[in-house]
Order: C-alpha cells, then sequence, then structure tokens
C-alpha cells in the first residue's frame, strides 16, 4: 500500500494539471481578444485569424506537452495499483459458502437504497424492469425526507425543525436529541449573526423551554454563552459553538427518519457492499492459499478466518440466550419481550411450560407476558 499512497500523492502534486488548466484559459482568451479585434476591424479579419492561429498552435503544443506529465503519473499509478492488487477477487466467490438467494430480498433491498438515496427516477426504472414495487406510502416518506436532506446540505433547518417537532413523541420515546440539536444549531446561529440579542433569547424561550427537564444544564449554558458572542475564542463556552457540520445533521436526520419507518440507520445495500469489499482481498487470499493446501471449507454457516472491520460495520449478530446460555439458531431464533429483554425461543417455551396459566414472567424484571407477544430479532 505505501507505493499506492507513494504515487497518489505524486499524482495529487503534479503541477501538469494546474499547467494545462492555466494554457487552457489562455487559449480562450486569445479567441476571446481575437473576437474583439475582428468587431472593432472587420477589413483585417485575415491578419487577425493568422495571428490567432500562430497564438492557437503554440498552446496547443504546450498543453500536449503538460498532458503527457499527467498521463505519465496517471500510468504510475495504475501500474502500483495493478502490483498491489494482482489477486483475482472473482476467486473469493464460493458458490457452495454463498449460493445466489432465487427470491426477490437482494432486488427490493436495492430498490429501497435507490429510493432512500433519492434516486426515485432509477428506483421507478427499476421497478419497471424487475416488476418488483414497494408500497408507495413508503416512497412518498422517503421523498420527503429526501427534500429534507437537501435543505440541511444547503444549510437550511427549517424543514427539519419543522419534521422533528411534528415527531417530537416519537424521538423522545427513543430517547433521541435530534431536535434539541437542531434547535442548539438554530440558537447558536441567531447568537453569531444577530446584533440584537433578544432575537436568539425569544426563539430560546419559544423553542428550547420545552426541553428545560431533559437538558437544563446544557440550555444553561446556552443562555450563558450570549455574553461572550462577541469574543467566543475566549470565552468557557467556545465548546458549545463546535457544532456539527450540516453534512452530520443530514446524516442524524436521516437515521432518525429511517427508524421511525421501522428501517435501519444506514442502508443495507450500502453496508453490505463496503463490508464486503473490505472482505474481498482476504477472502481471495485465503482461496488461493486453502486450494494450494488442497483445502476447503468446512463450515457453512461462518467464514474461515477473521475478517477485520471498522467498529462502524461491526454488528452482534451472534447471540447467546441468557437462561439457556446457548447460542441462538434459525431453529432456536431469538425473541425480544415487550419490556425489552431478550430470550431465547426454546427458553420461552420452556418456561410457559410451568405455568397453567399460559403467562410468563421476564426473569429479569417484573414484566408478565406470553410466547406469543414475543416477536422475533434481528441482529
Amino acid at each position: 500500500m505505501d507505493a499506492i499512497f507513494k504515487e497518489f500523492n505524486r499524482l495529487s502534486k503534479s503541477s501538469g494539471f494546474a499547467k494545462c488548466e492555466a494554457q487552457v484559459d489562455s487559449f480562450l482568451e486569445t479567441l476571446e481578444l481575437a473576437k474583439t479585434a475582428i468587431t472593432k476591424d472587420p477589413q483585417n479579419v485575415a491578419k487577425y485569424v493568422r495571428e490567432m492561429k500562430i497564438k492557437l498552435d503554440l498552446i496547443a503544443s504546450k498543453i500536449t506537452e503538460y498532458e503527457k506529465e499527467i498521463y505519465s503519473s496517471i500510468a504510475k499509478y495504475g501500474k502500483s495499483l495493478d502490483k498491489t492488487f494482482r489477486l483475482d477477487l472473482s476467486s473469493a466467490y464460493n458458490p457452495k459458502m454463498f449460493p445466489i438467494s432465487p427470491n426477490d430480498d437482494l432486488n427490493r433491498a436495492i430498490l429501497v437504497h435507490f429510493a432512500r438515496n433519492g434516486h426515485f427516477d432509477i428506483a421507478r426504472e427499476f421497478m419497471d424492469e424487475t416488476h418488483i414495487t414497494i408500497q408507495t406510502s413508503l416512497l412518498d416518506q422517503f421523498s420527503i425526507m429526501y427534500k429534507i436532506v437537501q435543505a440541511l446540505n444547503n444549510e437550511d433547518l427549517g424543514p427539519a425543525i419543522e419534521w422533528a417537532s411534528t415527531k417530537r413523541k416519537e424521538l423522545l420515546e427513543l430517547g433521541s436529541n435530534l431536535e434539541f440539536v437542531l434547535h442548539k444549531v438554530q440558537f447558536t446561529r441567531l447568537v453569531l449573526g444577530s446584533d440584537d440579542i433578544a432575537i436568539p433569547f425569544n426563539y430560546a424561550r419559544k423553542n428550547l423551554s420545552v426541553f428545560g427537564d431533559r437538558y437544563s444544564n446544557e440550555i444553561s449554558r446556552l443562555m450563558c454563552s450570549t455574553l461572550y458572542r462577541k469574543n467566543i475564542e475566549r470565552s468557557p463556552y467556545q465548546d458549545i459553538f463546535n457544532l456539527p457540520s450540516y453534512e452530520k445533521l443530514a446524516w442524524m436526520f436521516s437515521s432518525e427518519f429511517c427508524f421511525l419507518l421501522g428501517l435501519s440507520p444506514e442502508s443495507p445495500i450500502y453496508l453490505a457492499v463496503t463490508a464486503g469489499s473490505l472482505s474481498l482481498p482476504i477472502l481471495a487470499k485465503l482461496e488461493v492459499l486453502m486450494k494450494s493446501k488442497k483445502a476447503e471449507w468446512t463450515t457453512t454457516n461462518e467464514l474461515p478466518t477473521e475478517i477485520p472491520l471498522p467498529k462502524s460495520l461491526v454488528f452482534h449478530s451472534i447471540f447467546v440466550c441468557p437462561v439457556s446460555r446457548e447460542q441462538t439458531t434459525e431453529e432456536n431464533p431469538p425473541k425480544v419481550l415487550p419490556c425489552g429483554h431478550i430470550l431465547a425461543e426454546n427458553s420461552l417455551k420452556s418456561m410457559q411450560k410451568d405455568h397453567i396459566s399460559h403467562s410468563i414472567k421476564c426473569p429479569y424484571c417484573p414484566t408478565e407476558t406470553t410466547v406469543a407477544q414475543a416477536k422475533r430479532v434481528y441482529f
């Protein structure tokens, strides 16, 4: 990888790009000057065209020379990539371990990915070609989400704040601080951008007071920070103004929006492709090694080697029932009780047999429930 970074840095620092850009600007300037001269003196068009051609030929030769410098750097970078990644990544695919599913789950996941990212034209074309549909109401929700995300990327907090206000109860039940964060960002913008201190105070009185029980300390610090609005850098409240970027706010909003729809914060397709891209080189090397040793995979539900992934891509796919101390499986899946505690299905059935009324008491809290009320959990 060091060779790749070295060639990439060399390519990015190449002066050929700037030189080509300067010559193109010179080329356009020469055309404009010739046009102006011909407009003022149309009797000598031939003269101006000859002079322009001489200058343009010289500029074109310089552009060609500088392009060679760029192409040389690109070629070296390409060679370093080819030299580093010699593996045939297709060898990582093992049809026995990764059979292609005959159902439409993958196509449906791709369709939802297009829709949740605002690619509605592609989503409609995809539906026409695959004959797979999703609920119109879900498409409408994604359309609302995408418009608000666009507004956030344009530094407009209004639509996001309006949506969060209408969903305040649901967001607070989830423990989300999205609405408060949006109001906080808007308040600090008013503090820094308004000469009239009454404007941010009135905003806080109207929008932050509802969060007094939950965020009283932070609201107090926000109010005190207004005393230092002319000298934030030297104030004890400087950290308050280290706000999340609008890109981060857009991600927070879309995550909460999708969560309320019963969807994962990140697109499953994005997570799968990202994790797969990081895993492919390791699996390809492993396949080559196993072929040389004439060995085969012996398990179908787990990989034969550890795949290091960033924390954002690590999930608890394995759950051990705290009652039976056994790992859950498809035949004995994890089930969540109304109280939020999770047990294996067989443990719940075993507990139910001991109760004539068929109701069971959660082993970790006083809640009583039934097996029928428990829902399947997917990690």
